[in-house]
């Protein structure tokens, strides 16, 4: 932190970290939508790795994100601890980016994977058989159809979820 580059990197991360402590606290934004500090892939993450449970039609609110975060920090919630500190938010903060950061480079290599196998498969088409009937598909669109989401944990490697 000698330089002045330095102090400026510093103030943003701490201005950020603030912002996302003050935001899970507050009565007033506590019911407001957690994208207004997340990404729709950023709160499906922490969805996904903290809640096991299929992911829901609207946003979760500002409160949960917050507290999620912690929780990706390490944070428990007890009468002891009460509130999410600033080095516990700092931490679920660079835990969630790691996450969404190995999403990211696993969406790409899926898309480079998938446009060279369909180049490969040419007109193949499977038969999908439904509750609505028969249904001819390309390969990539019955994957599309299993709606799998990919995330990538640290400790677990490469997880598929269906929901």
């Amino acid at each position: 932190m000698q330089t002045r580059d330095n102090l400026e990197r510093m103030v943003v991360i701490a201005v950020r970290v603030l912002g996302l402590r003050q935001v899970g606290i507050s009565e007033e934004t506590q019911n407001d939508s957690c994208e207004k500090i997340l990404t729709p892939t950023e709160w499906k993450l922490q969805w996904v790795k903290l809640e096991g449970k299929p992911l829901l039609l609207q946003t979760p609110t500002l409160k949960w994100a917050c507290l999620k975060l912690a929780k990706l920090g390490l944070w428990h919630d007890s009468k002891r601890t009460s509130r999410p500190g600033w080095v516990v938010m700092w931490d679920g903060w660079f835990r969630l980016q790691d996450m969404a950061e190995g999403y990211l480079v696993m969406k790409s290599l899926d898309q480079e994977i998938c446009s060279r196998d369909r180049s490969k498969m040419g007109g193949q088409r499977l038969v999908l058989y439904n509750s609505t009937g028969l249904t001819l598909l390309t390969p990539m669109e019955y994957i599309r159809e299993q709606k799998f989401q990919y995330v990538v944990d640290a400790y677990r490697g490469l997880t598929a979820f269906p929901y």
